[in-house]
C-alpha cells in the first residue's frame, strides 16, 4: 500500500530508482541484497532508490516472500499515487471556485456603496502589510503578458522587485516579459549587480537611467501599483484604465531612452554613467530643486549629492547654490544658442 498523505513531498525520480525498477522489472522480484550486488549501488544508495519506488508505487511486496520486491505497472501505481491528490485538487477547485462566485456577489453592492459615499472603486488603498505583500505577489504570479517595474535609488529591494524576481522562472517560460528600470547610480552597488546577474540569466531585462524613475509596477497594462504619498506605508492599487495607460506610457519612453545594465565593466563605462549622473545633477540644480531632492531624483545619499554639488560650484567658482544655478543656466542657455550664419553682423562682431 502507498503512503498517500504525505505523496506531495515525494522527491524527483533518481537515476539510481530507474535502474533499480528496470532491474525488478526484468526480474520479477528483487531483494535489497541482489539489487545492491547487481546495480553496483552501496547500501545507502540502495536502500533510498527501493524506498522512493515502493513511495511511488512501484514496487510493492511480493505474495508469496514478503521480502522479496515486485515491480508493479506505472499507470497502476500513477492511480493510486495520483488519485487522492487529484481529488484533493478537484474538491480544491471546487472550494475556489465557490469563493470566487461568493465575492463576485459582492461587487454590485461595493461599487454601489462606493458611488454613493463619491469615491472610487477603481483605486485602493491597502496599509497591511502582509496584504500588500499577497497582493503583489499574486498581480505578479498572475501575469500573462508583461510586467512592467520601476526602481528608484541604488538597491534592487523592495517587495515589488522581490515578486517580480521570485517569480521570474515561471514567468519567463511562460513568455511573460519582465522589463525592470533602475537608476545609474545602482550599477555601483555589488548586490544590485549580483542581483541584476541572476534575473538577466532567467530572461528579465534590466536597464538604467540616469535622473529617478517613478517607483511603480503595472501588470499586463491593466493595474498598477505606486506607493502611498509622503512615504506613508501600503501601497495603492489602481485599475482605473487611464491612469495605468499613463503609467505604462511613462514606462515605456523612459524605457526607450535607458542603458542597458551593464554585467560587465571598464574605466570608460564608469566614467560615462558617472559623467551622465553629474549631467542630471547640473540639470535638477538649474531647475531650483533642493539637494534631498536632487539626491532622490539621482538615487545617491544626501551626503554624496552634497558633495557633487560642492564639487560643481567650486568647479563654477560660485559663492553660493544661488549663484550655481544662474551660472549653470546661463552656460547652458549658451551653449543650445545656434552659431550665427557666416557672414552676418553677428559673426563679424
Amino acid at each position: 500500500m502507498v503512503d498517500t498523505a504525505d505523496a506531495d513531498d515525494i522527491p524527483r525520480l533518481t537515476e539510481a530508482a530507474s535502474r533499480a525498477y528496470a532491474w525488478a522489472v526484468a526480474q520479477r522480484s528483487i531483494s535489497p541484497e541482489r539489487t545492491h550486488h547487481e546495480l553496483g549501488l552501496d547500501n545507502e544508495d540502495t536502500d533510498k532508490a527501493l524506498r522512493l519506488l515502493k513511495r511511488l508505487g512501484l514496487l510493492r511486496a511480493g505474495s508469496d516472500d514478503t521480502r522479496q520486491l515486485v515491480a508493479v505497472p506505472p499507470k497502476s501505481a500513477k492511480l493510486q499515487v495520483l488519485g487522492p491528490m487529484l481529488r484533493e485538487m478537484q474538491a480544491a477547485q471546487q472550494r475556489i471556485e465557490q469563493i470566487q462566485a461568493d465575492l463576485d456577489a459582492l461587487v454590485p453592492a461595493y461599487e454601489e456603496g462606493v458611488g454613493r459615499a463619491g469615491g472610487r472603486h477603481d483605486i485602493e488603498q491597502l496599509v497591511d502589510p502582509e496584504v500588500t505583500r499577497t497582493v503583489i505577489a499574486e498581480l505578479v504570479a498572475n501575469a500573462q503578458e508583461d510586467v512592467l517595474v520601476s526602481q528608484p535609488g541604488r538597491n534592487f529591494g523592495g517587495d515589488v522587485v522581490v515578486a517580480a524576481m521570485s517569480h521570474a522562472r515561471e514567468l519567463v517560460r511562460r513568455r511573460v516579459r519582465i522589463r525592470v528600470l533602475l537608476q545609474h547610480t545602482s550599477q555601483f552597488n555589488q548586490g544590485v549587480i549580483a542581483a541584476v546577474e541572476e534575473a538577466a540569466a532567467l530572461g528579465v531585462r534590466v536597464r538604467t537611467t540616469p535622473v529617478g524613475c517613478a517607483r511603480m509596477l503595472v501588470a499586463d497594462a491593466s493595474t498598477a501599483v505606486f506607493p502611498r504619498s509622503d512615504r506613508q506605508p501600503g501601497i495603492v492599487l489602481v485599475h482605473e484604465p487611464s491612469v495605468v495607460e499613463f503609467a505604462v506610457e511613462s514606462f515605456v519612453r523612459t524605457w526607450a531612452a535607458a542603458d542597458e545594465f551593464p554585467l560587465r565593466y571598464d574605466s570608460g563605462q564608469v566614467t560615462a554613467v558617472s559623467s551622465e549622473v553629474r549631467r542630471a545633477i547640473v540639470m535638477l540644480l538649474v531647475e531650483g530643486e533642493s539637494d534631498k531632492r536632487i539626491a532622490e531624483r539621482v538615487g545617491l545619499s544626501l551626503r554624496s549629492c552634497q558633495r557633487h554639488i560642492a564639487d560643481l560650484m567650486k568647479d563654477l567658482g560660485a559663492r553660493s547654490r544661488l549663484h550655481a544655478g544662474f551660472l549653470l543656466s546661463r552656460e547652458l542657455t549658451r551653449v543650445a544658442q545656434p552659431a550665427p550664419p557666416e557672414g552676418s553682423l553677428g559673426g563679424r562682431l
